[in-house]
């Protein structure tokens, strides 16, 4: 079975990048990842829904925000405040 869902980008495709692009050890703001992700995936038009009622965020972005939330709690990831992550494995 398949992980991908091409309704939208998956979590792990999401994580695929950021750990193949990013530089251990190497701080990057919020919208660098974004950069990363948005050129180094193709995009699925669910993607770019609306993160939430009323919002013009789209998913893919929220998405982004999720995966690194969830590898900061695991230890894969170090964060400086307001929106800087390093990879740390």
């Amino acid at each position: 079975m398949s992980v991908y869902n091409y309704d939208h980008t998956t979590s792990e495709e999401i994580w695929s990048v950021l750990v193949s692009r990013m530089k251990r050890g190497t701080w990057y703001k919020l919208s660098e990842l974004y950069d990363l992700v948005e050129s180094h995936l193709t995009l699925v038009p669910g993607d770019f829904d609306s993160d939430a009622p009323g919002s013009a965020a789209p998913r893919w972005q929220r998405n982004v925000r999720n995966v690194l939330q969830r590898r900061k709690a695991n230890g894969y990831l170090d964060w400086r405040p307001p929106w800087k992550y390093r990879l740390v494995m």
